[in-house]
């Protein structure tokens, strides 16, 4: 897969790969919880594919959802905020779910659990490798 390559190109991997399945919707739950569990160590995004159809096409559409670190004089620890960065948004904005606070990690990962069941989007969680590759020597 073209996108593997590009990631592991950049010292990245995936990490998780997260689909809804109706027939094992438990499974859901328990992918997000191991997501959620990895973004306070090698967490880079997530890059989000939903699946789209009209009355004669269908394809898919790809986007990612990034840190954003809200920098505050006031606080020693920065917040961090989820943006939403798909091309069809004007520009970034917060990921936003229904009764949590835009931006934030419950927000990010309700949102997620959403365009899963909803959007059939498969989401693929996006780390540092854990050994980056060794970088390809420079013929002279």
């Amino acid at each position: 897969m073209v996108i593997i390559e590009a990631l592991k190109q950049r010292g990245l991997e995936i990490g998780h790969h997260i689909i809804y399945n109706p027939r094992s919707p438990e499974r859901l739950r328990e992918d997000l919880d191991a997501s959620r569990a990895d973004l306070e160590n090698t967490a880079i995004g997530f890059i989000v594919n939903e699946a789209w159809k009209t009355w004669i096409f269908s394809g898919h559409h790809w986007y990612a959802i990034t840190p954003h670190r809200k920098y505050s004089e006031k606080n020693v620890e920065d917040e961090v905020l989820w943006q939403n960065r798909d091309s069809k948004l004007a520009k970034p904005a917060l990921v936003e779910a229904s009764g949590q606070e835009a931006g934030s990690t419950d927000a990010l990962f309700a949102y997620l659990e959403k365009r899963a069941r909803e959007a059939d989007a498969q989401i693929f969680l996006v780390r540092a490798m854990a050994k980056p590759p060794l970088e390809k020597a420079a013929h002279t």
